[in-house]
């Protein structure tokens, strides 16, 4: 009823609600090496597992499918814990191609942020910072004039340029 006849909704989604206590200071694991890249076939289920650990909710098949069909081609970024096949993904931050109407009707091409999350063993190693460094790279060199995410936690994403829509 809400939603214009070309673009049906996203299929149901299961969630799975969970709490946890992490320890204050969350253990590091050894220094290996990391490695950067576009996500492969094989990464994509690890990409979910993350989701799931970091968003606390599940994607189940069909919502995978779909999410996977809004993001471009080289728009997504994953961060493996090792550079050999079944490396963990340890990171994760996507683009999806999206429009913005701004003031005068005008309608943009926008490059919406999404799916960022760095392992909690991981964090505070510079990953989001070189994810972010390679994503904004692409949607650059893909010639997007506007890049806007919805965070949850608004102030990590300042020092990238991104602050509150004024008009």
């Amino acid at each position: 009823a809400g939603l214009p006849a070309s673009r049906d909704p996203l299929p149901d989604t299961v969630v799975v609600i969970f709490t946890c206590t992490w320890p204050r200071h969350m253990p590091q694991s050894d220094s290996v090496t990391v490695t950067l890249c576009s996500p492969t076939e094989d990464d994509w289920p690890g990409m979910f597992l993350l989701a799931a650990a970091s968003f606390t909710d599940f994607i189940g098949p069909e919502s995978a499918t779909a999410w996977r069909t809004l993001v471009p081609t080289d728009g997504a970024v994953v961060v493996r814990d090792g550079a050999g096949p079944g490396s963990e993904v340890v990171g994760m931050a996507l683009y999806m191609d999206l429009r913005l109407t701004v003031p005068g009707e005008v309608v943009l091409p926008t490059a919406g942020l999404s799916f960022v999350a760095v392992a909690p063993t991981h964090r505070r190693r510079g990953l989001l910072r070189a994810m972010c460094a390679e994503l904004h790279r692409r949607i650059a060199d893909s010639g997007y004039p506007v890049a806007a995410l919805h965070a949850s936690e608004g102030g990590i994403y300042g020092r990238f340029g991104y602050g509150p829509a004024t008009t």
